[in-house]
């Protein structure tokens, strides 16, 4: 039976990580794809979003060989496996698929059909992840749980990977707090950007109760996290800006990013 949705813990309250082994006879069947991934004996998945021409911009041009990556919210897992390709060696962390992210609360999930039709859709996504991690024969690791608090004994890494995930939830400053303290070298944070927003480090609250949506609440700035990183001891940082292609309500589009890497 599919879990349903509870009451998400306190967002400090996580003391230990479930590493979740890996799903094996998937088909493309079982699947839903967040990025496209060219998976030997499978072809091309279908992904809203298409890295594979610029994964390495996403990736803020950052030297993998040999390094330990925590990676938040690998998705489908294009960044996890590219990172892989390039030497690294990957952990990567999802919250339990019972609590999900920071969900809106006035979204449109306000209903039990609609809520169980987006959890299936993410275990799905899930799905997908390994039926990539199985078809390139990644060694990359799977844990369940949250990154608001982190257990003391976990890690440390070389490097932290946070792609495009602080927009879905609601304490971005807690999770790179976090992040901080299991990483040795470099923090690396992709974001889409809003040059409208201007170069003040701004976190503007994407939210508007005539506008819900699911999963969204921040735009943010490059020099936001520019500011807050080196508030978390990582001081020296750069930004690289990038397009992505992204499949927006059925027809492509090519968004504009933006990289932060800071180091200690």
């Amino acid at each position: 039976m599919t879990p349903q949705f509870a009451s998400a813990p306190t967002p400090f309250s996580a003391t230990s990580l479930q590493e979740i082994q890996p799903l094996r006879g998937l088909g493309r069947a079982d699947c839903d794809f967040y990025h496209k991934l060219d998976l030997p004996g499978i072809g091309i998945t279908p992904g809203a979003w298409d890295l594979r021409e610029h994964g390495v911009a996403y990736l803020g041009h950052l030297q993998l060989a040999d390094k330990s990556v925590f990676e938040i919210g690998p998705a489908s897992g294009y960044l996890t496996f590219l990172m892989e390709s390039q030497g690294a060696t990957v952990m990567c962390l999802e919250p339990d698929i019972r609590y999900f992210w920071d969900l809106v609360p006035n979204s449109d999930l306000a209903t039990s059909e609609s809520l169980l039709a987006f959890q299936t859709h993410i275990a799905r996504i899930r799905n997908g992840f390994w039926l990539a991690h199985e078809a390139l024969g990644s060694r990359a690791r799977m844990f369940h749980g949250s990154a608001y608090a982190l257990p003391n004994n976990f890690g440390p890494f070389d490097v932290s990977l946070l792609g495009s995930i602080l927009l879905h939830t609601k304490l971005p400053l807690q999770i790179i707090s976090q992040c901080a303290e299991v990483t040795r070298e470099a923090i690396v944070i992709t974001e889409r950007w809003y040059p409208e927003l201007g170069d003040r480090p701004v976190m503007e609250l994407e939210l508007h109760p005539s506008k819900p949506n699911v999963d969204t609440w921040w735009r943010f700035t490059p020099r936001f996290f520019q500011h807050a990183l080196a508030v978390f001891g990582f001081p020296n940082s750069r930004v690289d800006y990038h397009q992505q292609q992204y499949l927006a309500a059925g027809a492509p589009a090519t968004l504009d990013l933006f990289t932060v890497v800071a180091t200690r």
